[in-house]
């Protein structure tokens, strides 16, 4: 692998060396249009996360919500099962 790597190092090297220099405009030009995509990249990744990050707070907001209901479920069986309990015991103590 090293060694096709080294040989492309050297064409590139060689290409680079035969070729004219480039011309200021075509440099400026370059830049420009590489900063243009740079931004316009930049942007749809931000639009990207903003809307990632909508999802997943209101994914959270859902979990929270079922949480909550379950909670109460959870407390209401639990008060149930202590009554059921105490009403058992003094049934137990009535026989």
């Amino acid at each position: 692998m090293k060694w096709y790597l080294d040989a492309w190092k050297r064409e590139r090297s060689e290409a680079t060396a035969q070729a004219p220099d480039t011309p200021p405009m075509v440099v400026s030009k370059g830049n420009e249009f590489a900063c243009t995509v740079w931004a316009l990249v930049s942007r749809e990744a931000q639009r990207d996360v903003q809307q990632l990050k909508s999802e997943a707070h209101a994914e959270v907001s859902s979990v929270r919500s079922v949480l909550v209901a379950a909670s109460t479920e959870i407390a209401r069986l639990t008060d149930y099962a202590v009554q059921a309990a105490r009403l058992a015991g003094e049934a137990e103590a009535c026989r």
